[in-house]
């Protein structure tokens, strides 16, 4: 026999030794401890009044058991319920509850509860008296939304609201009469439960309803306030704060993240959980506003029934991030995570190890590949190569507990094809648990300056021309959040989701007050947001010559047209640096906007390569220039919208609006984004439609469907060409008979030889126009098919 085995029996036999002798000593018997103190706890239901307790007709008397814990005899809990001396009910649970019936209460007995357990009477009891309840207006139910004692209505579509008064009525005293009383202002209405009106254009802006119910001398009243606005405020912002649930911590950035335990093992057994949906400004926007609660868990994505501003539910195991949308407007995150105490214990590290992107508190808790992208995305912004301890949800990558190396691969593909920052990273893990960005990743440094192949951008209408004051302050600077970054990428990023940057490098500093002036320049704080976004797009597509040598040459990720260095510093870009400019300059006002990555090929077909554009969320105008107070998503493509045009053998570039303002579907055959959780553009809007010129006093539409809206357009950019000698325009052409570039010259030249409509201040006529080029485009996005994009091009000689 091995000396080792020899050793291990041997501590093994005085190990038993050991036990028996205590056992022979009585050493390991357990202690028997008794019940010595046992009381009872009221839980609900009682009110005192006076020095006696009374529980209301109708409602529910809750006590609970109580003895000494560390007794570990059988417990045996024995309940009597005494009506005077007479017993009347009994039990044995741990929580005793007594329904106080409503039918012929008995209000003049006295009723006693008693416990025992094992025979020991309890060192209290409760004794009370049944009574009707106080009277009380528990709501005002309406067929119209109350939202903190507030109905709102548009002035422009009155309806009319039914009103009931809600009260306690099966538990107040039957023999003593309740009297109601509806007023409007100081006027008496009605005198019944119900009460219906429908507000016209007499009513004030805000006008009080009070309901009044007496009974005896108790009187109680509650009021709403009915307001009618013209036009409700559009949504500015949505954010999700924590209501109630038990057993939970807050944690993270601003309590955005909570986390319930519980003791029971059985981890599917959670407690409700309520949360608020928090919406800016909070006067004045449409209460009655569309809501949607979204909740992601490793089961997937759900979205909640609740239409309301308050979310209760309950929470699966694991984290339920849940996100909350009100007429488009998305809330940051907000985490729910429901543990039992033993795996929280084990969890904690992950749960508690937080950071924020994109706005929302992310731990390394990774529920499922968003969850990983997140992290991923934000470890390459901040250029994070150590080692992130993380936990890893999904059962996909893992067998048998241990992580799967080739799911791992597989899975982290996908992700890797939603990553929005250009270049190649590496990364490693080992065990289960370690995530790590290796050395391998290369990731772009703006340090070069590109070529440019020397395109012309010619004269254009631009909307940014509209600004009239100077402000010294952005919306920007209002901004709560702040956010320390140390590169342009991390500057757009912080930016447009509303973080004030805390910026120590001079040249990002510099960078960003270019970016600043050039908004000082084409905004001005009477525009509205989507006159700001029509702004900026213009001077985007008109002030950033895109940089096709970087683009045909397939330049490395160190050439600043890839970046805001390249737009603000040289006015070359390529589309990623466009797109990073758009939402910058859209987020430094205020605007939400999103970079979008994925891929793009032509329309007329083509090879696809890497494509970067942008969504925002703007309230836009209808064709009377009237706004409805909703934003909505739209498609917005800077890129895109720069035509290029070669003409007597010079490249140029002309701002176009074919891809400013656009649906999902308009760019479904051209544009595929990598990720599929982003916000749907659904939304028609026609800016052609929408936009009117006016030229002495003559206004037409830039959609043109009649020969007298096509000479008025004419007559308006013909006067604009001045001295430059070249001028574009575009406009939207659904003229019978005109749906190519030859009808189209020949109609110009119809309207141009009439003469009524041509105008020049510098006293040139019309047969000086030696040329022009209408460039015809068919508007794929026309549901009719029959409209057709134009650009026109002057030249003077």
């Amino acid at each position: 026999m091995r000396k080792k085995h020899f050793k291990l029996i041997l501590a093994f036999a005085l190990v038993l030794l050991i036990m028996a002798t205590f056992s022979a000593c009585g050493l390991l018997k357990p202690r028997t401890i008794e019940v010595s103190e046992v009381s009872i706890e009221l839980t609900s239901g009682l009110t005192k009044e006076g020095n006696d307790y009374v529980a209301y007709i109708g409602d529910d008397v809750v006590f609970t058991a109580v003895w000494n814990k560390s007794a570990n005899v059988n417990i045996k809990k024995e309940w009597k319920l005494y009506k005077g001396d007479e017993e009347i009910d009994t039990a044995t649970s741990k929580v005793y509850t007594y329904s106080v019936p409503v039918e012929t209460p008995d209000t003049s007995a006295t009723y006693t509860i008693k416990l025992t357990i094992n025979g020991i009477q309890s060192s209290n009891s409760f004794s009370f008296k049944l009574s009707y309840a106080p009277l009380r207006i528990e709501e005002i139910e309406s067929n119209i939304r109350i939202y903190n004692d507030i109905l709102q209505m548009s002035r422009f579509d009155y309806k009319t609201v039914n009103l009931k008064a809600i009260y306690n009525s099966t538990k107040i005293d039957p023999s003593v009469p309740v009297t109601i009383s509806w007023k409007k202002g100081a006027s008496e209405e009605s005198n019944v439960a119900t009460y219906s009106f429908t507000p016209s254009d007499l009513w004030d802006d805000v006008t009080n309803i009070t309901l009044t119910l007496t009974q005896g001398e108790k009187v109680v009243t509650k009021q709403i306030s009915v307001h009618l606005v013209l036009q409700y405020l559009e949504i500015k912002d949505v954010e999700i704060e924590f209501g109630s649930g038990t057993n939970t911590t807050a944690l993270g950035s601003s309590g955005k993240q909570v986390i319930q335990q519980t003791t029971s093992s059985d981890p599917a057994t959670f407690s409700p959980v309520t949360l608020n949906a928090v919406v800016t400004p909070a006067v004045g926007t449409n209460t009655g506003a569309e809501v949607t609660w979204t909740i992601r868990t490793k089961s997937g994505t759900s979205t909640a029934f609740e239409t309301g501003r308050i979310l209760t539910f309950t929470p699966e195991y694991g984290e339920n991030i849940v996100t909350c949308y009100i007429q488009n407007v998305p809330s940051h995150t907000f985490n729910v995570v429901a543990m039992t105490n033993l795996d929280y214990d084990t969890k904690s590290g992950v749960l508690t190890n937080t950071f924020e992107w994109e706005g929302n508190v992310c731990n390394h808790y990774i529920t499922d590949k968003l969850d990983m992208l997140a992290l991923t995305n934000y470890l390459i912004a901040n250029r994070i190569m150590t080692s992130q301890t993380v936990y890893y949800v999904e059962d996909s990558i893992k067998s048998g507990g241990s992580m799967n190396q080739d799911a791992f691969r597989t899975y982290m593909q996908d992700v890797v094809a939603m990553v929005d920052e250009a270049g190649q990273f590496g990364y490693s893990w080992n065990s289960n648990t370690n995530f790590t960005l290796t050395d391998s990743s290369v990731f772009g440094n703006p340090t070069q300056t590109t070529a440019h192949d020397g395109s012309v951008q010619n004269i254009a209408d631009t909307h940014y021309s509209k600004a009239t004051a100077t402000r010294t302050t952005l919306p920007v600077d209002s901004f709560t959040k702040t956010m320390e970054v140390n590169n342009s990428n991390q500057l757009f990023r912080a930016v447009s989701n509303f973080y004030k940057p805390v910026i120590a490098n001079s040249t990002l500093n510099a960078l960003y007050n270019k970016a600043r002036d050039v908004l000082k320049d084409i905004c001005d704080d009477e525009m509205t947001d989507y006159e700001k976004v029509l702004a900026i797009y213009d001077w985007i597509v008109t002030e950033v010559t895109y940089d096709s040598v970087l683009f045909d040459n397939n330049g490395g990720l160190d050439y600043d047209g890839y970046y805001l260095e390249g737009v603000f510093n040289n006015h070359k870009a390529v589309c990623d640096g466009k797109a990073k400019a758009f939402t910058l300059l859209c987020g430094m006002e205020g605007i939400r906007s999103l970079r979008i990555s994925g891929q793009a090929k032509q329309p007329r077909g083509g090879s696809t390569s890497g494509h970067a554009w942008n969504k925002v969320l703007v309230d836009t105008p209808d064709e009377t220039g009237e706004y409805d107070a909703i934003k909505e998503w739209f498609v917005v493509d800077t890129t895109w919208g720069d035509r290029s045009i070669r003409y007597n053998g010079v490249d140029t570039e002309n701002l176009s609006y074919t891809y400013f303002m656009l649906k999902d579907s308009d760019i479904s055959n051209t544009h595929t984004q990598a990720r599929s959780d982003l916000p749907v553009a659904n939304s028609s809007f026609d800016f052609y439609k929408c936009t009117t010129v006016t030229r002495n006093s003559r206004s037409a539409p830039l959609k043109v469907t009649t020969s007298d809206q096509l000479g008025a357009v004419l007559e308006y950019f013909t006067a604009k060409v001045g001295t430059n000698g070249k001028y574009t325009i575009e406009i939207e052409v659904s003229i019978t008979g005109v749906n190519s570039e030859t009808t189209m010259k020949a109609k110009i030249s119809e309207l141009m030889n009439l003469g009524i409509y041509y105008h020049d201040p510098n006293g040139r006529n019309q047969s000086q126009y030696t040329a022009y080029e209408p460039s015809c485009m068919n508007k794929d996005m026309t549901d009719d098919g029959r409209s057709y994009i134009f650009l026109l091009y002057y030249l003077i000689p």
